[in-house]
Order: structure tokens, then C-alpha cells, then sequence
């Protein structure tokens, strides 16, 4: 266990808030030339090859010992991935990771339905605070006033289940936590969201999905610039883990959980700058809605356990 030092921790916590909004512009960037998929096998892909080396050279043990959670873990992870970035490739930026970012407030809602967690109720109020949010964000950009092109409200409903995917695969990891270290989560995650990957985007090409025919992902990532691009994705993401993942070991997560909240800044800004994204009353009114009420859900994990720290 690494010593505790509270600068240090705050430190890692802000490059993995720096390093996840850089993954998610650099899918954005990505989608202009091929859809999303290709950014979900190399954001696996990528990610998962340093950690079967490290198994590997440490002699670490792959077996798992509750296959079956760890299935549905991995399962609900790659879902949420996958919904994930396929929000990034039809919203603004920012949006879809602040729809992404609101997976604590479902952890609560299935902590006190699934776990049965007592002292839920009290939470109440910071989970309504947030849908509200949600409902701000996603309906007022949608009014002619926002100034911004109307997107699929549907597309937004899909981002918004991302996280719900993704509060799923949290309570799986707190259960999970009981009888697998964290090292082998992060690994068997990554094992089977590379073979999803694989499968959809074989599906894809077969079914003749858009921009997905063999040659042309070829004349695209044979490119230098689209395939840093996609190489970017899969270590940005996995920087984001590992930053993440030494932040919670040197402090507490009601001391550093709240750096992660930049990630949704960080991307915002992107969205602004690199994008050419609006700014809008409902992006920014509904934003803060949603991400303080996270923020306040996620301090509160040590306090009741009710919320799980993030899985790394």
C-alpha cells in the first residue's frame, strides 16, 4: 500500500481527469473519419496488452474465482463503453460525458434496490437535483433558443444509459471486491471488452454499416495521423486508469473523488475550443445540476457506503 500523501493523490487524480477527457476528444476527433467501433477496439485493444505483460512478468494469477459476476461486470463495462462513445460521435463533447458522469446517481438508486443498502433515503433529494439536470441538459439544448442544431433526443437517452451500464458494473466490482483483487478486474474487463470489441465491429462490417467496409478502415488508419489518433485512445485511457488508480491508493475518496469531476470541465473546454461546441444557459445550468449532485453523492461513499468508490 503506498504511502499517503494528499498532493501526490490530488496530483494523479487531476492527470486521470486531464488524461479521460483527452481520450474522449481524441474519439471525437477520431469519428470524422471512421464510427465509433474502431475507437472501442482500439481503446481495448491497446489498454489490455500492458496489462497481460504485467500478469505476466509479476506471475499473477488470471483465474478468476466468481466467473459469473465477473462476466456481468465486464459485460455492463463494455455496454457503458460502448454506449459511451457512441454518444461522443453524435453529441457535443461535453454533453456526453456529463450524461456519462452521472453514473453515481444510479449507483445509489441500485445500491438501495439490489444491495439493499440502508440509509439510502436520505440521498434522495441530491438524486432528483440530478435528473433535473439531466432533463435541463438534454431538453433545453433542444429548444431554439439554445442557438446549437437539435440532436436526437434519442442519441442523449443512450448516452444517459451509459451510465446507468456503468453504475451496474460498479455495484458488480464492490461485490467482485470481495474475492478478486482490483488488478484482475481491470484485466478480465479488458480480455472481454477486446473480444466484444472484435465481434461488433465483425458484425458491423458484415451487416455493411457506414464508413465500415474493410478497405476504407484500412486507407484510414494506414493514415499516421488517424491511427495515432486511435493509439491515443487506448493509452489515454488507460493513463486514466492507472492515474486514477494510484490516487485512490495514497488518500481517501472523499478527499480526491472530486478531482474526477474536471473530466467534464476539461471536456467541456475541448468542446469549446477544439470543436466549435456553444456554449449554452442549459449546457452550463444543467451541467452543474448534474455534476454537483454527483460530486455530492460520490464524497458521501466513506460516510455510509452507499456510493462505491470508482472502480480502477
Amino acid at each position: 500500500m503506498p504511502k499517503q500523501n494528499t498532493h501526490l493523490a490530488i496530483f494523479f487524480m487531476v492527470l486521470a481527469a486531464v488524461s479521460f477527457a483527452t481520450m474522449g476528444a481524441l474519439v471525437k476527433a477520431s469519428t470524422g473519419h471512421l464510427p465509433f467501433l474502431v475507437a472501442v477496439l482500439f481503446r481495448n485493444v491497446i489498454s489490455v496488452i500492458p496489462l497481460i505483460i504485467y500478469f505476466r512478468v509479476k506471475g499473477l494469477s488470471f483465474r478468476v474465482n466468481n466467473r459469473k459476476l465477473m462476466f456481468a461486470r465486464s459485460t455492463f463495462g463494455f455496454s457503458a463503453m460502448f454506449l459511451y462513445f457512441l454518444a461522443i460521435e453524435y453529441l457535443p463533447l461535453s454533453l456526453a460525458v456529463v450524461l456519462n458522469s452521472s453514473s453515481p446517481v444510479f449507483v445509489v438508486i441500485m445500491s438501495g434496490l439490489i444491495l439493499r443498502e440502508r440509509d439510502v433515503g436520505k440521498l434522495i433529494p441530491l438524486v432528483v437535483l440530478a435528473l433535473v439536470g439531466v432533463a435541463w441538459l438534454v431538453f433545453g439544448r433542444q429548444s431554439p433558443e439554445a442557438g446549437v442544431k437539435p440532436f436526437s433526443i434519442g442519441i442523449a437517452l443512450l448516452g444517459l444509459l451509459s451510465a446507468v451500464l456503468a453504475a451496474a458494473a460498479y455495484v458488480a466490482v464492490r461485490k467482485l471486491s470481495a474475492t478478486e483483487p482490483s488488478a484482475r478486474i481491470v484485466l478480465h474487463f479488458g480480455l472481454w471488452s477486446s473480444f466484444y470489441s472484435v465481434v461488433a465491429l465483425v458484425i458491423a462490417v458484415v451487416a455493411g454499416y457506414e464508413k465500415l467496409e474493410p478497405a476504407v478502415i484500412w486507407d484510414v488508419i494506414s493514415t499516421p495521423k488517424s491511427l495515432l489518433m486511435l493509439i491515443g485512445v487506448g493509452l489515454a485511457g488507460l493513463g486514466g486508469q492507472m492515474f486514477m488508480t494510484a490516487a485512490y491508493a495514497r488518500e481517501r475518496a472523499s478527499i480526491v473523488s472530486g478531482f474526477s469531476y474536471l473530466n467534464p470541465v476539461f471536456a467541456y473546454f475541448i468542446g469549446l475550443l477544439v470543436f466549435g461546441e456553444p456554449l449554452t444557459v442549459s449546457g452550463i445550468g444543467g451541467g452543474l445540476l448534474v455534476l454537483g449532485a454527483s460530486l455530492g453523492l460520490t464524497i458521501m461513499a466513506e460516510h455510509n457506503s452507499t456510493v462505491p468508490k470508482p472502480s480502477p
